[in-house]
């Protein structure tokens, strides 16, 4: 169910229309987070990365304009070019970031590297996010288990932290702290 739900958020939060060989591929899921890729091909590097969280219409997006992290909220009802400001609060990080409306039913901030970085680093660290959009009611965002998720946004947008416990890497040193590599025997 979450699956499919993503998949609808995600092709609305891409917000430009895919032909039939372009490749739209989930990257992994963990905590209630999800990153997918966009490609124009499925041999071409991805256009656009995204993470989003399933149960609350929050996505970071990368392409090769920028970084937007988004809001998606279907019972509004937005004019266009609306301004607004999002704060955001993870653990002792507060931001605000000024938004404009990217469809009647989303608005997006535009974050610098530096600002993206920063976000990611500290979601890494605390165990939830708090996103208020203009005066509406503050989003609670669990970060529990996101860090799969969060570290396969990292690789797919290059941006630098990923965070430990996202997975096991292929291409690191052979661990020798038992005096055994960390190799299966073959």
């Amino acid at each position: 169910m979450y699956r499919l739900l993503f998949v609808f958020a995600a092709i609305g939060l891409l917000a430009h229309q895919a032909l039939a060989d372009e490749d739209f591929r989930i990257l992994a899921e963990s905590g209630g987070w999800a990153a997918s890729a966009h490609s124009s091909s499925e041999l071409a590097p991805p256009d656009v990365c995204l993470v989003i969280n399933f149960g609350t219409g929050i996505a970071f997006r990368t392409d090769m304009d920028g970084t937007q992290l988004r809001v998606l909220d279907k019972s509004w009802s937005l004019p266009a070019d609306a301004e607004g400001t999002m704060s955001v609060d993870i653990g002792a990080l507060h931001k605000s970031f000024p938004t404009r409306t990217a469809t009647n039913d989303m608005v997006a901030a535009t974050l610098t590297a530096d600002e993206i970085v920063e976000l990611l680093q500290a979601m890494d660290h605390t165990t939830k996010m708090v996103l208020t959009v203009g005066n509406t009611r503050p989003r609670t965002v669990s970060l529990v288990g996101s860090t799969k998720a969060t570290n396969a946004y990292r690789t797919c947008a290059g941006l630098p932290g990923s965070a430990a416990g996202g997975g096991v890497n292929p291409f690191a040193p052979p661990s020798t702290t038992s005096g055994r590599s960390s190799e299966p025997e073959k």
